[in-house]
């Protein structure tokens, strides 16, 4: 997977998952977003993968939304499903997730 703001590598049977923008705290993207439920869909499509792991690179997590370019990631859609947080929730997937 190529990936710019989530890194994702296998170690044995287990995923990790790095929010990888540490200059920025790992602030929260669109693309983040996307690219976070990709790795999140690879682990579950995986049967070697039995658990994941979900940190955030440099000294935090994940520290806010990044608004410094659009905020369009955060609008009202049409869809009635919409959610502000558009990252595949980590209940839906298969296998344990945890940080």
């Amino acid at each position: 997977m190529e990936s710019y703001h989530v890194r994702f590598e296998r170690h044995g049977h287990v995923a990790l998952i790095t929010l990888d923008r540490p200059d920025k705290m790992n602030a929260f993207t669109g693309q983040m977003a996307d690219e976070w439920s990709q790795a999140y869909q690879e682990c579950d499509a995986d049967d070697q993968v039995r658990a994941i792991v979900v940190t955030g690179a440099g000294r935090a997590f994940c520290n806010d939304a990044d608004m410094s370019g659009s905020a369009s990631v955060f609008d009202k859609q049409d869809d009635m499903s919409f959610s502000s947080c558009s990252v595949l929730p980590a209940w839906k997937v298969r296998k344990p997730v945890g940080g």
